[in-house]
């Protein structure tokens, strides 16, 4: 095997590795997850002094869950008052930008004005974190000097950003799954009170919980959550006499159940 074989041979373990250690994270702390990716990059991408992660809403908002320094934030701050930049348009359009000097770059303009006076950056290479359909945000790298990612780099940095996109969709799909379970757990929970009091079974309870969920607008998962933290069971025969005998509660007569279960 070639130097230069082992060499990335070895940068592949390393990415490996460290994708890894960002999913074990995943479980307890996500923000540290994310940390560990924008950590790896300015470590294992050549060039790279700083590195972030850039997400955008759909309002255009720009914010920054990890970053390795206050630059690229800054950056990121920059850009949230613009809604126009390399990250907000990586993460936005899907594209990978590259900026070889930043105070020859004209396509950004007040970024560049801003970003100029603010730090000291000169070099920028942003790649998307894709998951299957949908961007996640971006992966950006940076440096003080003029052209500090030469091809080499920008390969390196291709590699570790569909590693990372692969690792922050597993965790983001793993929140998900974790709030799905939590869901479907407060409502097992209210179902059994309902179950219980009034001796019902299960699918009589839950179509009891969907109705009076409809009939108060309020979604399902925080219906179930009011009634298990009251520890009130529903009765059904509270919707008509409930609002006079809790003078008007709000939060009260939301968990009322309807009449005629």
């Amino acid at each position: 095997m070639s130097s230069e074989s082992a060499d990335g041979a070895r940068l592949q373990l390393h990415i490996a590795d460290l994708m890894h250690r960002v999913q074990r994270h995943a479980d307890t702390d996500i923000p540290l997850a994310l940390d560990e990716i924008a950590a790896g990059a300015a470590q294992l991408i050549p060039g790279a002094q700083y590195a972030a992660i850039t997400v955008t809403g759909d309002d255009g908002a720009v914010t920054t869950p990890a970053s390795t320094h206050r630059y690229p934030a800054i950056l990121d701050d920059v850009q949230h008052e613009e809604h126009v930049g390399p990250s907000a348009d990586a993460a936005r359009d899907r594209v990978i930008v590259r900026i070889d000097d930043l105070t020859q770059d004209g396509r950004w303009p007040q970024y560049r004005a801003n970003a100029l006076a603010r730090t000291p950056i000169r070099s920028v290479l942003v790649f998307p974190l894709m998951a299957r359909t949908h961007a996640l945000g971006a992966l950006g790298v940076y440096s003080d000097r003029v052209r500090a990612f030469d091809d080499d780099a920008f390969a390196v940095a291709q590699a570790y950003a569909t590693h990372a996109s692969l690792a922050w969709d597993a965790v983001r799909r793993k929140e998900q799954f974790q709030a799905a379970l939590a869901t479907r757990d407060i409502i097992g929970q209210a179902k059994g009170m309902i179950m219980e009091r009034y001796g019902c079974d299960s699918d009589h309870a839950f179509d009891l919980l969907k109705r009076l969920s409809q009939e108060t607008n309020t979604p399902l998962r925080d219906l179930a959550r009011k009634l298990v933290e009251a520890d009130r069971p529903v009765s059904p025969d509270d919707e008509s006499s409930g609002d006079k005998g809790r003078g008007g509660d709000k939060d009260k007569a939301q968990t009322t159940a309807p009449a005629n279960p």
